[in-house]
């Protein structure tokens, strides 16, 4: 295999939007045990590289040091510090930003003339597009929906958005104020009507990567460069008025009671195959609901198609499918959108493998599944629906078993049986065979 990296050289200019990036989220960390995860992901096949840095030289080392290898790697920063080397949320040392992923996903249809001045003959969007897709967040978003991002990064085929906060220290409480910040942060911006641009609704957690500027991207085989770094910087509070039209505090925490420790069942192979059974019909469920979504939306999927499929792909991926049955699986399932993605962005991500499970209401939030449609689902329900169906279900099992008791209760009558003896026969109280006996009435007359 050709070694795509060693084609690419990082010249001085590369490396100060680097520097420029980096001085920009380590601004106000004066700790010294604070450091950034920095992971390489292959472009091809091959395992990511995870590292952790303090300084901006040791991240240009690294940087460098990926020319040198076998295969190419695409280079990505946590904007966010943590003060261990672990990639988990509950270990960031500073809060120092919030940030969006916006891209644009072409379509089969790319050279149709609706896209021509759009897209260049690799299906990349074009600089021209990239530049009136900035003006028009300039337009329609900035100072208007959302404030004015500190720090703009131009990635190839979209841009990263950066809002810098005042340094807040981690703590449970402000992780959950975050959270529903960056969530609505990015729900604002699933309303981008400017050709295939659409927000990464998965780009939302505080220890998410984002791509370093000044490197090479091997997707849309351009350099990431810096655009713009304002004085622009906010609090949490000033965000939430933008983002919520007004302050809220996120959820509050509560002390529950430590439960009583329950006994286990014996786990035997039995029941290890019966649960993997139940686990599995769940995941094809959850799959069909996807596939049922689709149609329930006739296929309009504008802003959630990349999502989608990524879910599918970790449904697949945890039902052991190979790599060519995911692929079939994906390009039937990217065939059902009304405007189908480019073939080779689907067979790059059937390469992958991303065994996750997300709960229904991570699904629920990022494809915006509205509740009339959850109505028409198995899986993808919120608790509501989902309590309402198994209330409705134990209902009627109660009113089966209730009808079933007033046959039998009546047989027995028929025959000449005393009420006692009818109790002691079916084993049940003798006031419940009373009420029985007013219904049979009621139902006589």
């Amino acid at each position: 295999m050709d070694n795509k990296s060693s084609l690419i050289s990082y010249t001085e200019d590369n490396l100060n939007h680097t520097k420029l990036q980096y001085n920009f989220l380590a601004e106000d960390i004066t700790n010294p045990i604070a450091k950034f995860r920095v992971l390489m992901l292959p472009a091809t096949k091959g395992k990511p590289i995870t590292s952790y840095v303090s300084d901006c030289d040791k991240l240009i080392g690294i940087i460098k040091s990926t020319l040198n290898f076998r295969i190419p790697y695409n280079c990505y920063i946590g904007p966010n510090p943590t003060y261990t080397y672990s990639d988990k949320s509950k270990y960031i040392h500073k809060l120092g930003c919030l940030y969006v992923d916006i891209d644009a996903h072409c379509n089969e249809n790319y050279e149709n003339n609706e896209h021509e001045e759009m897209y260049d003959d690799n299906g990349i969007p074009t600089q021209r597009a990239l530049d009136n897709f900035l003006l028009y967040l300039e337009d329609e978003f900035f100072g208007i929906k959302v404030p004015h991002p500190s720090m703009i990064v131009r990635t190839g085929r979209g841009f990263q958005l950066y809002w810098k906060l005042h340094p807040a220290s981690y703590n449970r409480k402000m992780i959950v104020f975050w959270n529903n910040i960056e969530r609505n942060l990015i729900k604002l911006f699933r309303d981008i009507s400017f050709g295939d641009f659409e927000i990464d609704a998965t780009v939302c957690n505080a220890n998410r990567v984002l791509r370093i500027a000044g490197t090479f991207n091997y997707s849309s085989e351009t350099y990431t460069t810096v655009d713009y770094i304002g004085p622009e910087k906010y609090t949490l509070t000033e965000m939430s008025e933008w983002v919520f039209g007004g302050v809220t505090t996120g959820k509050k925490w509560v002390n529950y009671k430590k439960k009583k420790r329950t006994i286990r069942p014996i786990v035997t192979d039995e029941y290890k195959a019966r649960k993997n059974e139940v686990r599995l019909g769940m995941l094809r469920n959850r799959l069909d609901d996807l596939i049922r979504l689709i149609y329930l939306r006739d296929g309009k999927m504008i802003g959630y198609r990349q999502t989608t499929l990524y879910l599918a792909l970790c449904i697949l991926c945890d039902l052991k499918y190979t790599e060519d049955e995911k692929l079939c699986a994906l390009q039937e399932l990217n065939n059902l959108f009304a405007e189908p993605l480019e073939s080779k962005k689907v067979i790059k991500l059937s390469k992958r493998y991303e065994r996750k499970n997300f709960e229904s209401e991570k699904i629920i939030e990022w494809l915006n599944i509205s509740e009339e449609e959850q109505l028409n689902l198995k899986t993808i329900v919120n608790p509501t629906i989902r309590k309402n169906r198994r209330d409705a279900k134990k209902k009627n099992i109660r009113s089966e078993r209730t009808k079933q008791r007033l046959e039998q209760v009546k047989t027995f009558k028929d025959s000449g049986m005393t009420q006692r003896e009818i109790a002691n026969e079916m084993g049940i109280n003798i006031r419940t065979v009373k009420n029985y006996y007013k219904k049979i009435r009621n139902l006589n007359t």
